[in-house]
Protein backbone atom coordinates (compact mmCIF):
# COMPACT_ATOMS: atom_id res chain seq x y z
CA UNK A 1 0.00 0.00 0.00
CA UNK A 2 2.58 2.24 0.50
CA UNK A 3 4.06 1.77 -2.46
CA UNK A 4 1.14 2.22 -4.61
CA UNK A 5 0.65 5.56 -2.99
CA UNK A 6 4.06 6.60 -3.41
CA UNK A 7 3.97 5.51 -7.27
CA UNK A 8 0.56 7.25 -7.47
CA UNK A 9 1.03 10.51 -6.00
CA UNK A 10 4.62 10.99 -7.15
CA UNK A 11 5.43 9.57 -10.04
CA UNK A 12 4.51 6.37 -12.58
CA UNK A 13 7.64 5.04 -14.04
CA UNK A 14 7.41 2.56 -16.47
CA UNK A 15 9.83 0.05 -14.56
CA UNK A 16 10.24 -0.70 -10.97
CA UNK A 17 13.36 -2.23 -9.76
CA UNK A 18 13.05 -3.29 -6.08
CA UNK A 19 15.62 -4.18 -3.44
CA UNK A 20 15.66 -5.51 0.15
CA UNK A 21 11.58 -6.10 -0.54
CA UNK A 22 11.53 -7.90 2.89
CA UNK A 23 9.54 -10.48 1.52
CA UNK A 24 9.70 -14.33 2.06
CA UNK A 25 7.76 -17.42 0.55
CA UNK A 26 4.60 -17.02 2.91
CA UNK A 27 4.16 -13.68 1.10
CA UNK A 28 2.94 -15.74 -2.17
CA UNK A 29 1.90 -12.31 -4.23
CA UNK A 30 2.79 -8.92 -4.30
CA UNK A 31 0.34 -6.35 -5.47
CA UNK A 32 1.22 -2.95 -6.92
CA UNK A 33 -1.80 -1.32 -8.53
CA UNK A 34 -1.60 -0.37 -11.94
CA UNK A 35 2.02 -2.61 -12.35
CA UNK A 36 2.66 -6.26 -13.22
CA UNK A 37 5.73 -8.29 -11.61
CA UNK A 38 8.10 -9.56 -13.88
CA UNK A 39 10.26 -11.39 -11.75
CA UNK A 40 10.81 -12.19 -7.68
CA UNK A 41 13.62 -13.20 -5.88
CA UNK A 42 13.38 -13.91 -2.09
CA UNK A 43 16.41 -14.99 0.54
CA UNK A 44 16.75 -18.66 0.01
CA UNK A 45 17.59 -19.02 3.16
CA UNK A 46 14.80 -18.23 4.43
CA UNK A 47 15.65 -14.55 5.92
CA UNK A 48 12.84 -11.90 5.68
CA UNK A 49 15.39 -9.28 4.49
CA UNK A 50 16.71 -9.13 0.94
CA UNK A 51 15.08 -10.23 -1.73
CA UNK A 52 14.21 -8.47 -4.76
CA UNK A 53 11.44 -7.97 -7.52
CA UNK A 54 10.63 -6.09 -10.89
CA UNK A 55 7.45 -4.84 -11.88
CA UNK A 56 6.07 -3.30 -15.07
CA UNK A 57 3.41 -0.75 -16.31
CA UNK A 58 0.78 -3.39 -18.18
CA UNK A 59 1.95 -1.48 -21.65
CA UNK A 60 5.49 -2.86 -21.31
CA UNK A 61 4.92 -5.89 -19.84
CA UNK A 62 4.62 -8.00 -23.01
CA UNK A 63 8.16 -6.66 -23.94
CA UNK A 64 10.13 -8.34 -21.37
CA UNK A 65 11.51 -11.74 -20.37
CA UNK A 66 13.32 -13.17 -17.59
CA UNK A 67 16.03 -14.72 -18.87
CA UNK A 68 17.44 -15.88 -15.87
CA UNK A 69 18.32 -15.71 -11.81
CA UNK A 70 21.59 -15.95 -10.73
CA UNK A 71 21.92 -19.87 -9.61
CA UNK A 72 24.70 -18.85 -7.08
CA UNK A 73 22.68 -19.38 -3.57
CA UNK A 74 24.20 -15.90 -2.08
CA UNK A 75 23.16 -14.02 -5.42
CA UNK A 76 19.92 -11.92 -5.54
CA UNK A 77 19.41 -11.32 -8.70
CA UNK A 78 17.64 -11.51 -11.87
CA UNK A 79 18.74 -10.61 -15.68
CA UNK A 80 15.87 -9.75 -18.01
CA UNK A 81 15.36 -8.69 -21.96
CA UNK A 82 13.39 -5.63 -22.33
CA UNK A 83 12.57 -5.63 -26.25
CA UNK A 84 12.62 -1.62 -26.93
CA UNK A 85 12.37 -0.15 -29.95
CA UNK A 86 16.11 0.31 -30.83
CA UNK A 87 17.08 -3.59 -30.39
CA UNK A 88 17.07 -5.74 -27.32
CA UNK A 89 18.12 -4.09 -24.06
CA UNK A 90 19.40 -5.87 -21.33
CA UNK A 91 18.57 -5.22 -17.57
CA UNK A 92 19.69 -6.44 -14.60
CA UNK A 93 18.08 -6.33 -10.99
CA UNK A 94 20.49 -6.81 -8.14
CA UNK A 95 20.87 -6.74 -4.47
CA UNK A 96 24.20 -7.05 -2.52
CA UNK A 97 24.00 -7.17 1.01
CA UNK A 98 26.48 -4.48 3.07
CA UNK A 99 29.76 -5.38 4.40
CA UNK A 100 29.77 -8.86 2.33
CA UNK A 101 33.27 -9.38 1.38
CA UNK A 102 32.18 -11.73 -0.61
CA UNK A 103 34.02 -10.09 -4.03
CA UNK A 104 33.38 -13.00 -5.90
CA UNK A 105 30.18 -11.94 -6.23
CA UNK A 106 31.41 -9.06 -8.62
CA UNK A 107 32.70 -11.79 -10.28
CA UNK A 108 29.87 -13.70 -10.67
CA UNK A 109 27.89 -10.40 -11.87
CA UNK A 110 30.46 -9.48 -14.54
CA UNK A 111 30.67 -13.77 -16.07
CA UNK A 112 26.93 -13.76 -16.42
CA UNK A 113 26.21 -10.04 -18.05
CA UNK A 114 29.87 -10.88 -20.34
CA UNK A 115 27.60 -14.04 -21.05
CA UNK A 116 24.16 -12.36 -21.76
CA UNK A 117 25.36 -8.73 -23.16
CA UNK A 118 26.49 -9.63 -26.54
CA UNK A 119 22.71 -10.82 -27.60
CA UNK A 120 21.78 -7.11 -26.48
CA UNK A 121 22.74 -3.49 -28.09
CA UNK A 122 23.24 -2.08 -24.63
CA UNK A 123 22.80 -2.73 -20.90
CA UNK A 124 21.23 -1.60 -17.55
CA UNK A 125 21.92 -2.89 -14.56
CA UNK A 126 20.42 -1.40 -11.71
CA UNK A 127 21.02 -2.28 -7.62
CA UNK A 128 21.32 -1.38 -3.98
CA UNK A 129 24.63 -2.40 -4.27
CA UNK A 130 26.61 -1.29 -0.56
CA UNK A 131 29.80 -0.19 -2.10
CA UNK A 132 32.18 2.66 -1.48
CA UNK A 133 34.27 4.48 -3.25
CA UNK A 134 35.36 8.35 -2.89
CA UNK A 135 36.20 9.07 -6.38
CA UNK A 136 33.60 7.03 -8.12
CA UNK A 137 30.66 7.79 -6.33
CA UNK A 138 28.84 10.16 -3.63
CA UNK A 139 30.98 8.05 -0.48
CA UNK A 140 33.04 8.79 2.59
CA UNK A 141 35.51 6.15 2.24
CA UNK A 142 36.09 3.38 -0.30
CA UNK A 143 35.40 -0.06 0.37
CA UNK A 144 37.28 -3.40 -0.68
CA UNK A 145 33.54 -3.76 -2.40
CA UNK A 146 34.23 -0.36 -4.48
CA UNK A 147 37.54 -0.72 -5.49
CA UNK A 148 36.39 -4.26 -6.80
CA UNK A 149 33.52 -3.08 -8.47
CA UNK A 150 34.79 -0.08 -10.10
CA UNK A 151 37.29 -1.28 -12.78
CA UNK A 152 35.12 -3.80 -13.72
CA UNK A 153 32.47 -1.34 -14.61
CA UNK A 154 34.76 0.61 -16.07
CA UNK A 155 36.94 -2.00 -18.22
CA UNK A 156 33.09 -3.62 -19.48
CA UNK A 157 31.92 -0.03 -20.79
CA UNK A 158 29.73 1.05 -17.62
CA UNK A 159 28.93 3.84 -16.54
CA UNK A 160 27.70 4.81 -13.57
CA UNK A 161 24.15 7.25 -14.07
CA UNK A 162 23.71 7.85 -9.85
CA UNK A 163 24.50 11.69 -9.40
CA UNK A 164 23.10 12.02 -5.76
CA UNK A 165 23.04 10.21 -2.52
CA UNK A 166 20.44 7.49 -1.99
CA UNK A 167 21.37 6.63 1.55
CA UNK A 168 20.02 8.78 4.37
CA UNK A 169 23.88 9.85 5.33
CA UNK A 170 24.35 10.89 2.10
CA UNK A 171 26.29 7.89 0.40
CA UNK A 172 25.34 6.84 -3.56
CA UNK A 173 24.28 2.98 -2.30
CA UNK A 174 21.92 2.65 -5.50
CA UNK A 175 23.71 2.20 -8.52
CA UNK A 176 22.76 2.42 -12.44
CA UNK A 177 25.65 0.87 -14.01
CA UNK A 178 24.74 1.53 -17.91
CA UNK A 179 26.58 0.93 -21.14
CA UNK A 180 23.71 2.91 -23.18
CA UNK A 181 24.71 6.54 -25.02
CA UNK A 182 21.77 8.01 -23.42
Amino acid sequence: AELTAHFIIHSHPSLLFLNETFLTRVSAHVLIAGYVQIARVDRRDGRANGGIAVFSLPALADRIVLIESASHLDDERVWLCFHSDIGPILLCCWYRAPASADLDRFQRLFAEWRRLSPQHVGSVLIGDLNVHHVSWLRSSHTSVEGTSLFPLASASGLKQLVSGPTHIAGHCLDLVLSDLPE
